[in-house]
C-alpha cells in the first residue's frame, strides 16, 4: 500500500493509509512525502515495533533536484523502515509468487551502480 502525499505529512493521511492497509490486508505500507514531521517518523517506527513480522512500514522522503536546464532527478531518503529490513529483500525460497515476479522484473532493469 502506497500513500503519496505532495506536501508535508499530516495526521489525516496517516489515518487514511492505516485504514486502506487494513481493508486490503497490506503487508508493506509506504508513505511518500517531500517532508516528514518528527511525530510521523516516530509513529511509523512505533508501528514497526508493535506490528507482526509480516507487516512493514516505510517512510520515504522524496525531493527533486534540478541542475540548470536538466530534467529533475529524484532524491529518496528512507526516514522510517523496519529494523530487520535489508536491501536484498526476502530470500527467494521464502517469497510468494507475486514477490518473485516483482524481483525478476526489477532485476532485469538496467540499473547503474550508485556506489
Amino acid at each position: 500500500m502506497i500513500e503519496n502525499q505532495p506536501e508535508a505529512t499530516d495526521h489525516g493521511h496517516l489515518g487514511q493509509i492505516l485504514m486502506y492497509a487494513g481493508n486490503r490486508k497490506a503487508g508493506v505500507i509506504v508513505r511518500i512525502s517531500p517532508t516528514f514531521r518528527d511525530e510521523h517518523r516516530q509513529a511509523l517506527g512505533w508501528l514497526n515495533k508493535v506490528s507482526e513480522d509480516d507487516i512493514e512500514f516505510f517512510g520515504l522522503q522524496l525531493e527533486l533536484l534540478q541542475i540548470g536546464g536538466s530534467a529533475p532527478a529524484p532524491i529518496i531518503e528512507i526516514v522510517a523502515r523496519p529494523k530487520a529490513w535489508k536491501k536484498a529483500g526476502p530470500k527467494p525460497n521464502k517469497m510468494t509468487p507475486r514477490q518473485q515476479a516483482y524481483r525478476e522484473f526489477f532485476e532485469a532493469l538496467p540499473w547503474e551502480a550508485s556506489n
